[in-house]
């Protein structure tokens, strides 16, 4: 299955030994990931998360150093398939667990590219445009939680401005901009040297700045792998 990009392999098998640590039971299926990048290098560190689309449950894996997890995950329930990028879970597959009698093994291999650059999304600043908001929390806990297990990762943040107003100043704002994002990360246990910070004030805009829609989308905090 090929969605935004991203190579989905499901694999169902029906065992009767087993040699990992995990082992299936009557009521739940040994679920089996693994995730590589699109040249087939295991990929470290990466959060999949599987939900159940009926009670709604949760069930999480970070891969190790070889690209792979395992879970014990419920049988006859249909999950939705997620992973973690720069703090936002995007879907990009379904995997059903049959309702199989006996014990059952369910291997998913997973292959995708993390993009090396995004928009960060959801992050606002109050009205003197430099003090983030509350409401950016939850999306900024999500990219430290993601910095923490991928503790080789190295990032840059880039704040972008509409064109209104004096060019320098606008230059400025930005660069405090990415220093209070960068101050926010280090409050929750990320190391400095991790985060390089750049303003680049109205240089580079993404849509027109005649609009106010446009002027919005222009407002924005990019993240960008400068070390993997």
């Amino acid at each position: 299955m090929v969605k935004n990009g991203f190579i989905v392999l499901l694999t169902i098998l029906v065992q009767t030994a087993y040699s990992q640590t995990l082992a299936p039971t009557l009521s739940e299926a040994l679920l089996k990931v693994k995730v590589t990048d699109l040249d087939d290098n295991p990929s470290e560190g990466e959060i999949i998360t599987f939900k159940n689309k009926q009670t709604q449950d949760v069930y999480e894996g970070i891969t190790n150093a070889r690209g792979l997890f395992e879970i014990l995950i419920p049988k006859g329930q249909t999950y939705i398939v997620r992973y973690r990028n720069f703090g936002y879970d995007h879907q990009y597959a379904e995997h059903e667990i049959p309702d199989y009698k006996g014990k059952l093994v369910s291997k998913i291999n997973i292959k995708y590219r993390l993009p090396s650059k995004t928009v960060l999304e959801n992050v606002f600043f109050e009205e003197d445009n430099v003090t983030l908001s509350s409401g950016s929390y939850q999306a900024l806990d999500k990219l430290v939680e993601l910095l923490k297990v991928k503790q080789s990762t190295h990032i840059r943040l880039a704040a972008h401005s509409d064109s209104n107003g004096d060019t320098k100043e606008k230059q400025k704002l930005t660069v405090k901009q990415a220093e209070n994002v960068r101050s926010y990360l280090v409050s929750k246990g990320i190391a400095a040297e991790r985060v390089d910070i750049i303003g680049y004030g109205g240089q580079y805009p993404m849509a027109s700045n005649e609009t106010a829609q446009g002027r919005a989308k222009n407002r924005r905090i990019e993240v960008e792998i400068v070390k993997k």
